[in-house]
Parts: C-alpha cells; structure tokens; sequence
C-alpha cells in the first residue's frame, strides 16, 4: 500500500530523526539558491491583468521556488495563483475561494508546509557575509549526533 501525497508530516531534513535515518542531506531534497530566479518574469498567460497582479506575478518570479515553476513549465499555475489569491483577498470571499487559494499556496512551494511536501529547501545565506551557510542544524555541541552519547556503544 503506498500512502497519497501530504499523508502525514513531511520530512524534515534537519531533523534529528533524518539524521538518525540518513536522510539528512540526501540529494532528493533539492536545495534552491537564496538569491532566487533572475531574469524577467514569464508572459502573463491570462487574459486581462490588473496592476496589481501584474506586481505580484514579477515578484513570485524573482523567488527560489520560481527556479523550479520554470522547470516544469507552470506559468499558467503560477497566473491562477495570482488571481485567486487577490479574489480570496476581498472581504466578501467564499471560504472555498480561500482555502483554494491556501491550496494553491502550498502546491507550488510558497509556504513551508508547501515546500516539504515537495521536498525543497532553501539555502541560508550568511546575511554579515554574504556567503551561503550549509543547512544542517547545529547545537552547542555541533552536530546533533556528535552530541548525543550512546551508552554501550
């Protein structure tokens, strides 16, 4: 039996329990630069943009996870999302039209439970240095296994 997509908690590659698994750092976790997507956005594909949309559809392309709507050709995902996030925005919105826009959110990896499930990560970026930082939780004692001492072992 194979469980559906989003059953259960996503996994988290910074997790004790991933490092316990070695699961921590394994490439199908795919790691997205922190400087995001340069160029200029795709070509609205729907018909008639508002201003408004127009300035969030050029900013969600300049993000990370743009990198990857690029990849898989989802201009027309990315237009939708626009749309239904400044519909669900008005006060007089259906909870249906909300919870679309919720949806929408996390299946093109804008929120972090979104981009577990999808199994992204973003690089951190030293923000004094300006240099990228490797993504693995550390304690006082540095790693999280280094730290822990096993008896009998």
């Amino acid at each position: 039996m194979v469980a559906r997509r989003g059953a259960g908690r996503p996994v988290d590659p910074n997790s004790m329990r991933s490092q316990i698994k070695g699961l921590a750092g394994k490439e199908d976790w795919i790691t997205l630069p922190a400087q995001g997507r340069s160029g200029s956005a795709p070509e609205w594909p729907l018909h008639d943009c508002l201003q408004v949309e127009s300035d969030l559809w050029v900013r969600l392309w300049s993000t990370p996870q743009a990198l990857m709507w690029d990849i898989h050709r989802l201009e027309f995902a990315v237009a939708l999302y626009v749309r239904t996030y400044f519909e669900a925005s008005e006060p007089k919105s259906s909870a249906g039209m909300r919870t679309a826009a919720l949806r929408m959110e996390g299946e093109l990896g804008l929120s972090m439970p979104g981009m577990k499930s999808l199994g992204w990560q973003i690089e951190e970026v030293d923000s004094v240095q300006g240099q990228v930082v490797p993504f693995a939780r550390q304690t006082v004692g540095g790693d999280w296994l280094k730290a822990v001492t096993v008896e009998g072992a």
